[in-house]
């Protein structure tokens, strides 16, 4: 995705689920002195960490703000951000509920030509399928899901971008395997990519969360090739968008 962006020496950056930081890293690293990246993300155990590695890199202009999507105009104005250049989210926009809402705030701090950039999810392959082929059976089907991911296909996200105001410049898919050494490995890495929600069972009633937790763990351990690894064949949208010039 930031291969996408193309040029962005000088630019002023926001990276929306910035997570640890290291996205922000690498922007502040393309944008130099002359540009600026914030961060913002939900969890300030994240901000923390990710304030620490700005901090070892004092010739960066990287900064890190706790808020959510919905929270970016807030602190725009209260960080008196100036001129927005660039909005990203990698692997966040399949966490967001109220995708129209955030997208429009996004298109509403972005400078005239400014531009965004996403990879999300697209759900046609995704690790989190395996847990959401546990919980469509008996006896836990027919609960509503409630705080977790939801993903848009191509056409869904184009729709969405579109009626935000933006104007889709690119939207591609990547295809990639994820690998781990083992069942245990895959579910920290999707605990720790799903904010800390991956298993997220509270929606069920109190006598299903254990059964429907060490299902979903029965489920990803078991799932090793003939050499021990365990791998995700994962299909991301990467798109970039354009705020109107004028």
């Amino acid at each position: 995705m930031v291969d996408e962006l193309g040029d962005i020496t000088g630019k002023t950056v926001i990276d929306i689920g910035c997570g640890t930081g290291e996205l922000a890293i690498v922007l502040a690293r393309r944008v130099g002195r002359g540009g600026k990246v914030i961060g913002v993300d939900p969890e300030d155990r994240r901000i923390a960490i990710a304030s620490q590695r700005a901090a070892d890199h004092p010739e960066l202009r990287v900064s890190f703000f706790v808020g959510t999507a919905s929270d970016i105009v807030r602190i725009v104005d209260q960080q008196e951000v100036g001129q927005i250049d660039i909005v990203v989210m990698s692997s966040v926009l399949h966490w967001i509920e109220d995708k129209p809402a955030a997208l429009r705030a996004i298109h509403s701090i972005l400078a005239p030509g400014g531009m965004f950039g996403s990879s999300s999810g697209s759900g046609v392959k995704h690790p989190l399928e395996k847990k959401d082929n546990v919980l469509s059976q008996e006896p836990f089907r027919g609960y509503r899901k409630e705080g977790a991911a939801e993903f848009v296909s191509e056409n869904e996200l184009r729709a969405l971008l579109v009626n935000a105001g933006f104007r889709v410049d690119t939207l591609s898919h990547l295809d990639e395997m994820v690998e781990f050494d083992n069942g245990a490995a895959a579910m920290g890495w999707l605990n720790a990519s799903a904010f800390g929600n991956f298993t997220h069972v509270e929606y069920l009633p109190p006598g299903l969360q254990a059964l429907a937790t060490e299902r979903i763990e029965e489920a990803y351990a078991t799932i090793a090739d003939a050499t021990g690894v365990t791998g995700f064949p994962v299909t991301m949208l990467i798109v970039t968008a354009s705020k109107n010039a004028v």
